[in-house]
């Protein structure tokens, strides 16, 4: 299925910054964020933030997480992995800050997670470390007022492509790993992945040379030509099938760095083995469509009515 998502006007994402960055807000934390050129978003009356939780240690490495919860309202509430992008071999979690404290505003709790990075870890480390983060969502669900059978996840560009490999991956426990929490489900029910190189192999090939190829080399190990059955094998588009979470894949139409072709590609899988899924074309022409000043508001308005639908407690009382 596919429908397009044409750019509104600028008041939902500025709403949303004046609410979540306003000098009184951030004023009342405990801890004031420090100032850099993210997404990182302070805590409100509605959303409390906790920040730096080790959700796994791998040797002398701390994995971290930012917790977003919602101020108002019992629980349990649905949870949202956020992940970041960055090719693999750059970011961290304050990237996805402020799309989890949407998320938390609107009844969800959300973690925002780092994950190790091509310079300190080859594939499947990233995959690995995001399934441990969603195991710990479950491991930790009483505490942090999570419901452990509702756990969606959204990311971006790299990020995208993790959100993909935990929606197609659900019942592969090759891609599991050992790190952190175990005896929990790494599986997730609905999954958001935005501008996603779900096919590594045909990015690659649409672009040769590319600083994103070069990046994802580094991450595999080898390059497209020398071992093409590992690109295959850490695509998502190869493992996708019926059992996979549902899925929402945005993309910008020219996006220059991972071309919405691949995204079709992605749908069209989807569609021939039954798993279902919805392709949003946004009309951009540059990459991080999900952090632009015009497109934050419509992209997680479109992703949080997503999510309502599938792990929202609106979805509970559907026919």
């Amino acid at each position: 299925m596919k429908t397009f998502l044409k750019k509104k006007g600028m008041l939902s994402a500025a709403v949303a910054v004046a609410i979540l960055v306003s000098p009184a807000v951030a004023a009342r934390q405990t801890a004031p964020a420090k100032e850099t050129e993210t997404d990182e978003a302070v805590a409100t009356s509605t959303v409390a933030v906790t920040r730096n939780i080790v959700y796994a240690r791998v040797g002398e490495h701390d994995l971290l997480l930012d917790l977003y919860e919602p101020t108002k309202g019992g629980g349990p509430f649905p949870g949202v992995i956020c992940i970041h992008g960055g090719g693999m071999s750059g970011g961290n979690k304050t990237a996805f800050g402020r799309h989890a404290a949407y998320l938390a505003e609107r009844g969800y709790v959300a973690v925002s997670v780092d994950y190790r990075l091509s310079g300190v870890a080859k594939y499947p480390a990233s995959i690995n470390d995001c399934k441990a983060a969603v195991r710990w969502m479950r491991a930790n669900a009483k505490k942090y007022r999570i419901a452990p059978d509702r756990i969606g996840a959204i990311g971006g560009s790299a990020g995208g492509y993790l959100v993909a490999m935990l929606a197609a991956t659900t019942d592969k426990p090759e891609f599991d790993g050992e790190v952190g929490v175990t005896g929990f489900s790494s599986r997730v029910q609905a999954a958001v992945p935005l501008a996603p190189p779900a096919d590594l192999l045909l990015r690659a090939r649409m672009m040769p040379g590319a600083g994103t190829t070069k990046s994802y080399t580094a991450y595999l190990g080898a390059g497209p030509d020398e071992n093409p059955r590992r690109w295959e094998q850490a695509s998502p588009i190869n493992h996708v099938d019926r059992k996979s979470a549902p899925m929402l894949i945005m993309h910008a139409t020219g996006d220059p760095t991972t071309p919405y072709q691949v995204s079709v590609e992605l749908q069209k899988r989807c569609e021939a083995v039954g798993a279902q899924s919805e392709l949003v074309p946004i009309e951009y022409n540059s990459h991080s469509f999900w952090s632009a000043k015009n497109w934050f508001g419509p992209t997680m308005e479109r992703a949080t009515a997503f999510f309502d639908r599938q792990i929202g407690d609106s979805h509970l009382f559907s026919p």
